[in-house]
């Protein structure tokens, strides 16, 4: 998502300072809170998008996935280690289906 933002030219804009120093209007914060809020829900797929698509404003969408994908809990290290760790690739599959198998 940072790679969008900084290609649609949010980044700086979302962080509150404009590209010519200048600061922002409100109606200019709302447009691209919006833009910043469609880009993200554009980028995502049917299966998550049922899970977020109650929240209304960005920093919302934000934190729900965040809550969702940015867990640093114990127990997920644990299970992404073992994933790793126990993996066994077979001769009979390519690298690309090996690495869409193994995301856990």
């Amino acid at each position: 998502m940072h790679a969008l933002f900084v290609q649609l030219g949010l980044i700086e804009e979302l962080e509150g300072e404009s590209k010519h120093g200048t600061p922002m209007t409100e109606k200019d914060k709302k447009i691209l809170l919006e833009k910043a809020h469609n880009a993200i829900i554009l980028n995502l797929g049917d299966k998550v998008l049922r899970q977020v698509s109650k929240k209304k404003t960005t920093t919302r969408l934000w934190m729900k996935l965040e809550s969702l994908y940015v867990t640093k809990s114990l127990v997920n290290c644990m299970y992404l280690k073992h994933a790793l760790y126990s993996y066994k690739m077979s001769s009979e599959k390519g690298i690309s289906e090996h690495l869409n198998e193994f995301d856990p």
